[in-house]
């Protein structure tokens, strides 16, 4: 059974989990796509129109969705097609645009490896801020009697990480 959708207007819906994860199987993949586009692109249309540049998309687009070592195995592949084109150029002006896109990949490559690094270094700090927090919010947070005066009460205790710390409800 899926989520149900979003109220009108607000632009998109919940995902159905089997599409999650879908996704989830495909995004590893598709910096190599991209790379293998964009050669695919440059093979189809020729050298004139500047494509190589953009295979340092690729290697972004690793960066964004995995660690460093994945930035880098992006960026080794988009260098690798980079050469190949590369070396079958005749000295001139698509040499020199040829090592332009060479330093762009590996430019976008090495500034997306620190970066993931770094996201994955806050992410491991956060997570622990997160078990500090919550184990310091079992500590403070006191059990609630059942019952007031002639007032019941029922108390629900959601995490520090996904909201508020407690909801409380009375019934007479």
């Amino acid at each position: 059974m899926g989520n149900p959708p979003l109220p009108p207007g607000t632009g998109t819906a919940c995902l159905d989990p089997a599409i999650r994860s879908r996704a989830r199987l495909m995004l590893p993949a598709l910096p190599f796509v991209i790379i293998a586009s964009i050669g695919v692109s440059r093979l189809v249309i020729g050298p004139g129109w500047g494509l190589l540049p953009l295979l340092a998309v690729g290697p972004a687009v690793a960066a964004a969705a995995g660690g460093p070592l994945y930035a880098l195995t992006a960026g080794a592949v988009a260098l690798a097609v980079c050469l190949l084109f590369a070396a079958g150029t005749q000295p001139g002006g698509t040499h020199r645009a040829a090592g332009v896109a060479f330093l762009a990949v590996a430019g976008v490559t090495a500034a997306g490896a620190l970066a993931s690094r770094a996201r994955g270094r806050r992410d491991r700090e956060l997570a622990q801020v997160r078990l500090v927090a919550e184990a310091a919010q079992q500590v403070l947070l006191r059990p609630v009697p059942r019952q007031a005066g002639p007032v019941r009460l029922a108390v629900g205790y959601l995490s520090a990480s996904s909201g508020p710390a407690s909801v409380a409800t009375s019934t007479r």
